[in-house]
């Protein structure tokens, strides 16, 4: 499934799933950035053993999500991970990509140092904390749905409550930081396993869930094909998980 322009001078390789690279889907389609979407789906794994040893493909780590940019620089004339430095850079893993289109998508002002940090501390609690152990547990790995639900979801949505700003966006920008993405995903993902009354926690992250469904490129997105046919892993046993959580929730 290929976004916007199959020519465009961006491409995201992932594989044809959400897992890490949906929250940067949601940030460049928000951004109105063409981009080519290209995911590798389960048809294509059996050359991923050949394929990831090219930097072109995997970067220089050998994993997706790979970000090229194909105006070349990165801000202040330096390469990332590889690439013609004339022509394009090549950007892997998730939260490299994230601040890199940060840097390049979102004005001055909102990359001082300080904002720059409080957007990566958001971003690795919600990966860490929340979005990981959320994707473990739909590969049959990790904790019981039962455990994220009780115990990991209520401690971690109560200080996202208390952390992040009662309107607004955290770098007080007129747009989402990358961070607000992620979260914004992580939450879908959590609300479409376990009910949405469970990520609805306290009234600052009702607001903010609000204010991310309210961003016309973001909704046109959410309500598309491309975003309905997408599973949130490639684990062979996530449809029966989630038939047996929302059996237990009944």
């Amino acid at each position: 499934m290929a976004a916007n322009s199959a020519l465009s001078a961006v491409t995201l390789r992932y594989w044809a799933c959400r897992g890490r690279a949906e929250f940067i889907r949601c940030m460049l389609r928000d951004s109105g950035t063409a981009f080519s979407d290209e995911r590798w789906t389960k048809d294509r794994a059996e050359d991923w053993p050949e394929q990831k040893r090219f930097v072109a493909v995997a970067g220089p780590f050998g994993m997706l999500p790979v970000l090229h940019w194909g105006d070349g620089s990165t801000g202040d004339g330096g390469n990332v991970d590889g690439g013609d430095e004339d022509n394009e850079v090549i950007v892997s893993q998730t939260l490299a990509i994230a601040q890199f289109l940060q840097l390049k998508l979102r004005p001055k002002e909102e990359q001082e140092a300080v904002k720059l940090t409080l957007a990566m501390a958001l971003g690795c609690h919600v990966l860490e904390e929340l979005y990981l152990p959320l994707l473990k547990m739909l590969w049959g790995q990790g904790a019981s749905p039962q455990t994220y639900l009780t115990k990991i979801l209520p401690e971690r949505l109560l200080r996202l409550d208390a952390h992040l700003p009662e309107g607004g966006w955290l770098l007080a920008g007129d747009a989402p930081c990358w961070a607000e993405y992620l979260l914004f995903d992580t939450l879908q993902a959590i609300g479409e396993v376990f009910g949405r009354e469970a990520v609805e926690g306290g009234a600052v992250l009702r607001g903010f869930l609000t204010r991310m469904a309210q961003r016309p490129a973001l909704r046109e997105y959410l309500m598309s094909d491309d975003r309905a046919e997408t599973p949130i892993t490639m684990a062979p046993g996530e449809a029966e998980i989630r038939a047996q959580i929302s059996e237990a929730l009944r």
